[in-house]
């Protein structure tokens, strides 16, 4: 967030409006892979969808794009964070299509793109990646696929290593001042 706001700042006279846009272009963006994912897997073989995809798809398009709260579209940086929704739907997406064929360049994907979902912002990483790991863990108990259970542990090691690179970057928090109690003689 503090890098579109530096590269707004030095390129674009720091204009608000401009972090909205990028907003809603993450939204549209986001709520496009959804879309194509959700087409993708109701089609048949002959790529035609199922109704109950196109209602799908009309479902997260409403829900999506339907501006039943304007807040976010009047409050710029509620508007930005849309790029961390954009980064956790392409995290999903990776680990699906991870399970769906294991190869070693899309488990690598995986963990880059939950590595830059860290990075781009801890909070909203964690959660997503915590939300991941859940289901994981769920599915791996019900239907015992060891994909479920490596993916698990990538995801697991990507947070791990990412929160030990901060720690060992940040310094310790200074200790605070002994905080004396005036006594009343």
């Amino acid at each position: 967030l503090h890098l579109i706001q530096i590269a707004n700042l030095k390129f674009f006279g720091f204009r608000l409006d401009y972090d909205a846009y990028l907003g809603v272009f993450f939204q549209i963006l986001g709520t496009f892979l959804i879309l194509k994912k959700i087409l993708s897997t109701t089609g048949n073989s002959h790529h035609h969808t199922s109704g109950t995809g196109l209602l799908g798809a009309l479902l997260i398009i409403s829900i999506a794009l339907g501006f039943n709260c304007l807040l976010q579209y009047t409050w710029p940086l509620l508007a930005t964070v849309q790029y961390l929704y954009f980064f956790a739907i392409v995290v999903f997406l990776l680990v699906d299509r991870y399970i769906a064929t294991e190869s070693r360049s899309r488990l690598l994907a995986v963990a880059v793109a939950a590595l830059v979902f860290m990075f781009a912002n801890a909070d909203y990483g964690t959660i997503f990646l915590a939300a991941i790991i859940t289901v994981l863990l769920i599915v791996y108990c019900i239907e015992r696929q060891a994909v479920c259970l490596r993916t698990t542990l990538i995801l697991a090691a990507v947070w791990i290593a990412y929160r030990l690179f901060i720690l060992a970057l940040l310094p310790e928090v200074p200790p605070r001042p002994p905080i004396f109690i005036a006594q009343s003689f």
